[in-house]
This record gives C-alpha cells, structure tokens and sequence, in this order.
C-alpha cells in the first residue's frame, strides 16, 4: 500500500513540474490579440478630417477633394480586416518580430478617422497611434494622446517610429492601400 501511494505522490510531483515548465510555454506561443479597442476610436468630424493629412514624417494622402463622414459599419468592417493588413504591412516595413512587438499591443492602439475623396473615390484615412507606453521611470509617454483624440484633435506625431502609422481603407473595394510609418527618433 506504501509503494502504491509513493507511485501517485511521485506522478502527482512530475506532473506539477511538467504543468510548470509547460504552462509558461503556452503562454508565451499565445495568440496576440487580434481586434482593437472600440473605446480607442474615434472619428474626425469632416470640418476637422484635413488636420490628420499634417503629419511631418509620413506620407498622407494627396489630392483631397472634400471630406465626409464614415459610418459606425464601415467603421466596424475596417477594424475587423485592419490587423492582418497591418501586420503583413509592419512585416514587410520592420520584420516579423518587429510585427509581433506591435501586433501584441493592439489593445493599446488608438485610432482616429477621417473620410476623404480622393481621385473621386471615398477613402478612409486611418491615423493609428498608441495611447499608453510606461518608460522605466514609471512616465506614461503617451498619456496626453487619448484625451486629444476624445476632444477630436487630429493626433499628429513627429517620428515615434512604426507604432504610428497611417493607410487609406476603400469602403467600396474593401482594400488597404498606402500604409505608412513614422521616422525613428
């Protein structure tokens, strides 16, 4: 009966050790997350929207004719295919790990909109920027960035590296064209 009970003492431990040296692993293979805040969205209202075209280290969309308003559903449709599109386009820019870096802070990504038409077409200009980045000193850098946004100030940031970014969604097409990046420090 001793040696019995020995036997599941001892499998019991290995399992522990093996659930402690697996459980981490998971973790750290999980899935980045895939879908952004809805809270950290805002669009421009139209007598405003050109204020997002003054970025001073990336390119912006060119020709502007007028401006519009999106609506909450197309809002909605580019949010859900904005994350592949925007890792495939942070590969190619800054390299898978770079993507990843990125990609796993969604969560922490704000976005503003502004409608444009371009060439006669409608666009979306999305202007993503994040919204909370703590340096070592415990100085949340990015803390002003939101409550601007909520007041629909068009975020404009001189470099700040990929992190902010810009691309033009066509509603009709439902296509992604033009992602840009900030310069680096």
């Amino acid at each position: 009966m001793t040696e019995t009970f020995s036997r599941h003492i001892a499998r019991g431990i290995r399992a522990a050790i093996l659930g402690a040296i697996l459980l981490p692993a998971g973790f750290a293979h999980a899935a980045p997350p895939t879908a952004f805040d809805p809270r950290l969205s805002f669009v421009l209202p139209a007598d405003l929207a050109r204020d997002a075209l003054q970025q001073c280290s990336r390119t912006t969309p060119t020709g502007v004719q007028d401006t519009w308003l999106p609506t909450g559903a197309q809002i909605r449709e580019l949010e859900a295919h904005l994350p592949p599109a925007l890792a495939r386009a942070l590969t190619a820019h800054g390299g898978s790990n770079r993507a990843r870096a990125v990609m796993r802070h969604l969560h922490n990504v704000g976005l503003q909109y502004a409608g444009f038409v371009v060439a006669g077409r409608k666009i979306i200009y999305v202007n993503g920027f994040p919204v909370r980045k703590v340096d070592f000193d415990g100085t949340d850098t990015f803390a002003g960035l939101l409550d601007a946004a909520k007041d629909d100030h068009a975020i404009v940031v001189c470099d700040g590296g990929d992190s902010f970014f810009g691309v033009e969604y066509d509603p009709a097409k439902k296509t992604f064209a033009h992602f840009a990046f900030n310069g680096v420090v």
